[in-house]
């Protein structure tokens, strides 16, 4: 396999797999100044089988808002450990596009993703 090929799929794969194992994270910086702009909720299940289950966070800031992101805590129900997911590149200001994986087959999942950043003022 070509060197760079590999060095490309490694890279990949390590900014693909943000944490596995804990099913609370946070992503970026907090600073003082930073508000709670948006609480996001996900939920699958009940189903009647237990599975391995997945959950998807997608926002992007509308392009009205004078808004950046600065921050974001997630908290998901599996107990048993999970796996989060993102895309690259990893700029979150704008938006981000993050799926939780469990690890252990369940009946039902859910999490939140506290969304927090600054807001500008218009002048």
């Amino acid at each position: 396999m070509n060197k760079c090929v590999l060095q490309a799929l490694v890279l990949f794969t390590v900014g693909a797999v943000l944490a596995y194992g804990n099913c609370n994270l946070g992503m970026g910086n907090l600073p003082q100044t930073g508000i709670l702009l948006h609480t996001l909720h996900a939920h699958s299940g009940p189903v009647d089988e237990p599975r391995n289950m997945t959950l998807v966070f997608d926002y992007q800031v509308s392009p009205v808002e004078r808004v950046e992101i600065t921050y974001i805590k997630f908290n998901a129900s599996p107990t048993n450990g999970c796996t989060f997911t993102y895309g690259v590149p990893h700029n979150i200001t704008k938006g981000f596009r993050v799926t939780v994986h469990s690890h252990t087959p369940m009946t039902e999942m859910s999490g939140t993703a506290d969304v927090y950043g600054v807001r500008y003022n218009s002048w």
